[in-house]
């Protein structure tokens, strides 16, 4: 299907991005900047009608949100069927008519500056495909205008995904370059790869009616304009790098609105940015909103779908008199990686329910781990800090920074120790206390055949070398993996036999680690990504690790249907967690996204503890994205793994070097008990927290490179590594 042909070309470019720092879709706070004056609040309504099918693609006009849902085939049809959707921002007064059924795809709608609703109709015709423009006026008169011609006429592989309408043009896009028709579909212009290889994540108009795109370059979000009757495009006088997580249309002196997650902003043509709101304050679950657009009455009009219920909701942010909260606050920090839509959201539920305190979140940007670390160190320590890998969360433990939380946890009357997964809180302590704890996690392993490998997990490099010696001429052990990210997998995966942070020491001159740069020298020094993932890989995705063109697989485990899924479509027979090869214990690990400590010299302990604790209570461990910490959510979490789920959605990720990577979305059934009891073994194996420290990372990565070139033996470039860590270490004490 050629949307599915276009789609995979835009996956290889986000999975690319993944683990890229560059692709986060948010940005934090100035600081330094004042406080709005005034306030928001928010008055929130639920959709409570029964929705046909999965929803999204909202817009809104005259008081009203307007949004698509789609009935998935079943197994004997062929084809979904779209409903457009309506309901006051109240949420009442819901309406929903069925627009297309059959061999039809539906673009998101959207509404002209006439009122009018447009959208484009793609239909199966043969080997070809058919473009329908839509428009559906306010009095409800439908006009379908034929654009075939218009759409072929530009690249082949065009497929559209975005439509805006003016009082003049059209504008239709496929996330990469845009054809402009007349209102009776007429071409006008085709403005090819507008988003410089990137992808296109809107099309909006300004107050000043000028036309932009917001789009993704590959580095950095930024925007430009459509200018003059030539329709040329141009770089617009000011950025909205950093502001990455939606923009829409401006009213007044505001050219466009524009939101980092955390906050709204105005940005005037001359590129002043003034804060408007802070959306935790202001009552809103930012990772429930899909779209939001500014009204005629200085409202903001929120529409997605509810983090808790999952059905539609619609929040209306009116400004307020500001006034001072005479409640405590707790200040909630930590990297934009760390602090997600979860935590968020329990904060919004927390500060609308708590009388005596709420959260102020204060996020750092992706590469604001340096700034957050200084703040921290000089004394500016949050009372909760929010951390993710990247963090040095082992420096500020062994500087007595944290509270111990096992004291809050014994004398609370609704958690016990016992509620929660002992091995991670074992992972997680340190001499018997528990600085840190996290309330999801995911596994870190590497997968094998069992006839391959057998049943025992844990590997070392010697028993590895063996068995890929003995496999055909050709094999990659590790695909898609360079040097580097063999010593990459070391740091994450088995850190901890190399560096000990609560001691200071390190032991990178260990015959263990020498003997690992020895193994990685058999890799090649890096990866062509475009040459490498092309067409043909896709190809052989699903197939090379059952034909054993590859041999191990290393995984992010989130669910308990992943391994069963890797075992049908790539594996093809039962797989074995080995984990990456290790002297002295399993290479599995745990994942912890974002853990949770409490400042040691906070004065509100006991408040930050009772927003902690909603984390840890089945009303939240029980709607996880990933496994939960309390066993007996794990085991309901299980027993909906068991369960025929035709929405499912699979996150079971495949890590190649730095891609990560679908492991595709076959219908293979569900897991039953035995998968389930092997899942848990492979969970119950993992006894260490992946970490990523960039310092560190980056020594090991600058004189391993001496031994892969040659100029240095591995044990000299293995004596520069230890002397420089342990210089590191030394300075961080």
């Amino acid at each position: 299907m050629k949307g599915y042909d276009v789609l995979k070309k835009l996956f290889l470019r986000l999975a690319a991005l993944l683990c890229s720092a560059a692709f986060i879709l948010t940005a934090c706070k100035n600081s330094d900047e004042a406080a709005p004056s005034t306030v928001y609040k928010s008055e929130t309504a639920e959709i409570a009608s029964e929705i046909m099918g999965d929803f999204d693609s909202f817009t809104y006009s005259g008081g009203k949100i307007y949004f698509l849902s789609e009935v998935i085939p079943s197994d004997e049809e062929n084809y979904s069927a779209y409903y457009l959707n309506s309901a006051d921002t109240n949420g009442e007064n819901f309406t929903s008519e069925l627009i297309s059924e059959g061999d039809k795809y539906i673009c998101s709608p959207s509404f002209g500056a006439d009122g009018a609703l447009y959208y484009v109709s793609s239909q199966e015709n043969g080997d070809k495909y058919k473009y329908s423009l839509w428009e559906a006026s306010p009095d409800g008169k439908k006009t379908e205008t034929d654009i075939t011609e218009a759409v072929d006429s530009c690249d082949p592989e065009f497929f559209p995904s975005i439509i805006f309408a003016d009082e003049n043009d059209i504008y239709i896009s496929d996330r990469d370059s845009i054809i402009v028709l007349s209102h009776d579909g007429a071409l006008k212009k085709i403005i090819s790869d507008a988003a410089d290889g990137g992808g296109i994540w809107d099309i909006v108009r300004g107050s000043s009616g000028r036309v932009y795109i917001y789009y993704f370059n590959g580095y950095g979000y930024a925007l430009k304009y459509i200018d003059g009757q030539d329709y040329a495009l141009k770089t617009a006088d000011f950025s909205v790098d950093g502001y990455s997580s939606m923009v829409f249309g401006g009213r007044g002196d505001a050219e466009l609105f524009v939101s980092d997650g955390t906050a709204l902003y105005s940005l005037g043509t001359d590129g002043e940015k003034t804060e408007l709101l802070n959306f935790v304050q202001s009552g809103i679950s930012f990772g429930g909103v899909s779209r939001m657009f500014a009204d005629d009455d200085g409202r903001f009009i929120c529409a997605g779908k509810s983090m808790d219920s999952g059905a539609p909701v619609i929040s209306v942010l009116s400004l307020q008199a500001g006034k001072s909260d005479d409640r405590k606050e707790i200040v909630l920090a930590g990297t934009e990686n760390s602090i997600d839509a979860y935590i968020e959201n329990a904060a919004v539920k927390f500060n609308n329910s708590s009388s005596d305190s709420y959260i102020t979140i204060k996020k750092y940007p992706w590469d604001g781990v340096d700034k957050l670390d200084l703040d921290i160190t000089s004394g500016k320590m949050p009372d909760i800090l929010i951390s993710d890998s990247s963090v040095p969360t082992e420096n500020y433990i062994s500087k007595g920074l944290f509270a111990d939380l096992y004291p809050f946890i014994d004398s609370d009357s609704g958690i016990e120790r016992s509620d929660l997964l002992q091995n991670l809180l074992s992972s997680c302590e340190t001499d018997g206390k528990l600085y840190r704890f996290t309330d999801r996690f995911k596994i870190y392993t590497v997968l094998g055949k069992t006839s391959v490998f057998g049943e025992k997990m844990g590997l070392t490099i010697d028993e590895l070398q063996r068995i890929a010696a003995s496999r055909p001429k050709g094999m990659e052990t590790f695909p898609g993996v360079t040097k580097q990210d063999i010593l990459n997998y070391a740091l994450e995966l088995s850190g901890d036999e190399f560096i000990d942070y609560r001691s200071g020491t390190c032991r990178f001159d260990s015959e263990s680690f020498i003997s690992l740069m020895k193994y990685a020298d058999n890799y090649i020094d890096s990866i062509d990504y475009d040459s490498y993932f092309d067409d043909s890989f896709w190809e052989r995705l699903d197939t090379m690790f059952a034909d054993e063109s590859a041999l191990l697989m290393t995984a992010y485990l989130s669910d308990y249907t992943d391994i069963y899924r890797f075992e049908h479509i790539n594996f093809g027979e039962p797989v074995t967690a080995v984990g990456f090869p290790c002297e002295n214990r399993i290479g599995t690990s745990f994942i912890v996204d974002s853990s949770f400590s409490i400042s040691e010299r906070s004065a509100v302990k006991q408040e930050a503890w009772e927003f902690l604790r909603t984390l840890l209570l089945p009303e939240y461990q029980d709607k996880c994205d990933s496994f939960p910490v309390r066993t007996d959510s794990l085991e309901k979490a299980a027993e909906t793994a068991m369960k025929h789920d035709p929405n499912r959605i699979n996150q079971a990720i495949v890590i190649m070097g730095q891609m990560a990577l679908s492991s595709g979305a076959s219908d293979i059934g569900e897991p039953k008990k035995a998968d389930i009891d092997r899942m848990n073994d492979v969970i119950a194996s993992a006894d260490g927290i992946m970490s990523y420290n960039s310092s560190v990372s980056d020594i090991i990565s600058e004189e391993a490179e001496t031994f892969f070139s040659k100029s240095k033996t591995a044990e000299e470039a293995a004596k520069l590594i230890q002397s420089r860590v342990q210089l590191y270490l030394e300075e961080q004490s």
